[in-house]
């Protein structure tokens, strides 16, 4: 009897072990997509770019910044982010014409600098900060926008929590003290 529970443990390891090992080689959307008991369907339908930014095979342009992407909980529904179309001229070459950029809206970071209230010298407050980062930080994208209930200028896309924690250290020694990291919806170009 010792032995026959002996067996039935060792094969319910070896079980968890497969299984554990089929998990983790199946791709985020894969596993959202996956058929539970007693739980609606999820069907997902997106463009490779898309793939590779949810299941962590997007690289950052810049190779200084590597990001691991971390999967968020599955919903129950999930829509398909249409991208938004933007004409962009390419700074390499004067000869070729414009490129178009996908633009598209994911969960990342930023850095916000500045929250104040709804009047308008905090909109003008929030407007000279983000021209004055624009001149401090060449090629960061830095917004200066209304979001109920006050004006905010935030600093940056960031993929990752550890890349806006960079950019958090770099504003502080500059002197904003206040600055600290938001997460929410950023834009990525592809």
């Amino acid at each position: 009897m010792d032995k026959r529970f002996t067996m039935i443990k060792l094969f319910a390891l070896v079980i968890a072990l497969v299984a554990c090992t089929v998990a983790s080689a199946q791709t985020f959307t894969q596993r959202v997509q996956q058929s539970r008991a007693g739980q609606g369907k999820v069907s997902i339908s997106h463009s490779t770019e898309i793939d590779k930014l949810v299941n962590g095979t997007w690289q950052a342009a810049t190779p200084a910044k590597t990001s691991t992407t971390k999967p968020q909980q599955p919903t129950k529904t999930t829509t398909p982010t249409k991208p938004v179309e933007v004409a962009t001229t390419p700074v390499t070459s004067n000869t070729q014409e414009s490129t178009p950029t996908k633009i598209y809206h994911v969960q990342g970071y930023r850095v916000q600098v500045f929250a104040g209230s709804s009047s308008r010298n905090d909109k003008l407050t929030a407007e000279r900060m983000k021209e004055r980062l624009t001149v401090e930080l060449p090629g960061e994208d830095i917004y200066a926008e209304f979001r109920q209930p006050r004006w905010t200028c935030r600093v940056g896309n960031y993929r990752t929590y550890e890349e806006a924690h960079e950019m958090l250290v770099r504003l502080r020694e500059q002197g904003y003290n206040q600055a600290t990291i938001i997460k929410g919806r950023i834009e990525v170009r592809m």
